[in-house]
């Protein structure tokens, strides 16, 4: 039988029925959700939503594990590890999805093949934002800022590979801009150091990032949607003349 890689947790039990053993309902024991990133994060909020929402109907704990680490590889690994007997299941996104096999010369799984896909739970919008204190109130600030003190910004993200990395790349590749990484181990210990001030930007998942946003503990200055986010309805989206090309920053999953 195929591991579960969770994707939709609204569909779990009656997709993980189907591949349960014949002989016994399914679930008749707790089951384990691996949340590849820390406690914190736009990810495990949202498993752990979704689980408190879920254990009634189903009528069996489920234990969140965080995993966190290797753009999402220990996540899986221990997914892979473990029986494949449809209790232990894991929420993925990009990183473990898609951006992991052009990263990793070699990869222990095949996203293609070696998991059973439940469905999509939804796209996380992501922002652009700085520390209260960084000297830019709009896009076209932030590129003339950078521009002029190239490698001297550095920028947060959860992790390599993940979806807020891969947007920060993207507008840095569309804006011509020179700016220093700064990979975090999930999107909590990233946002603790934006609010800081250790590290002035980073792009920001709303899943997570919205709390912070509304405090005012981090300024935001555009959001990578195709019109405004109706939480965030003053916030524009990103601009054409941000970046070098008339293309418009995407929304990442």
């Amino acid at each position: 039988m195929k591991r579960f890689l969770q994707l939709l947790a609204a569909g779990l039990a009656l997709a993980a029925a189907s591949h349960a053993p014949a002989q016994s309902a399914y679930p008749s024991q707790p089951l384990r959700w691996i949340v590849p990133y820390p406690a914190g994060g736009g990810t495990d909020n949202l498993a752990r939503a979704l689980a408190d929402a879920m254990q009634p109907s189903l009528g069996q704990p489920i234990v969140i594990d965080n995993r966190p680490g290797a753009s999402t590889n220990i996540g899986v690994s221990v997914l892979m590890q473990a029986k494949p007997d449809g209790y232990t299941i894991m929420q993925a996104e990009n990183a473990a999805l898609l951006f992991n096999e052009h990263m990793f010369a070699k990869l222990p799984y095949k996203p293609a093949s070696d998991f059973s896909y439940i469905g999509t739970i939804g796209r996380f919008p992501v922002a652009l934002v700085v520390h209260p204190d960084f000297p830019a109130k709009t896009v076209a600030e932030f590129v003339s800022y950078v521009k002029a003190n190239p490698d001297k910004v550095s920028y947060a993200s959860p992790g390599n590979g993940t979806p807020h990395h891969m947007a920060m790349e993207l507008f840095k590749q569309k804006a011509g801009l020179s700016i220093v990484h700064v990979p975090y181990k999930g999107a909590a210990p990233a946002m603790t150091d934006i609010m800081g001030g250790q590290v002035p930007t980073m792009m920001l998942d709303l899943a997570s990032g919205l709390p912070i946003i509304r405090s005012g503990k981090v300024r935001v200055l555009a959001i990578a949607l195709p019109q405004r986010a109706s939480a965030l309805p003053d916030v524009p989206t990103f601009p054409k003349s941000a970046s070098r090309t008339s293309t418009p920053m995407p929304s990442m999953a």
